[in-house]
């Protein structure tokens, strides 16, 4: 992932914290930011309402998107 990217949350993340319905599964934003934390890695996200940070790991690009299970 780098700057500039669309991405949205990834539909394992989604499931794992019950957000399976709502606007939370559509949501696109665009990576502002990146910060390295050890092994992880931690993004700015400008999204619709506003910018949050997340992790890497619970995003996917959204162009990869129809890549995801069900």
């Amino acid at each position: 992932m780098k700057i500039g990217d669309e991405v949205m949350f990834s539909a394992k993340f989604l499931r794992s914290t019950g957000q399976i319905m709502g606007e939370a599964p559509f949501a696109v934003g665009v990576i502002t930011g990146l910060m390295p934390i050890e092994k992880l890695q931690l993004v700015t996200v400008a999204w619709p309402d506003g910018e949050r940070k997340a992790l890497s790991c619970n995003l996917i690009l959204k162009n990869r998107r129809h890549l995801e299970p069900a």
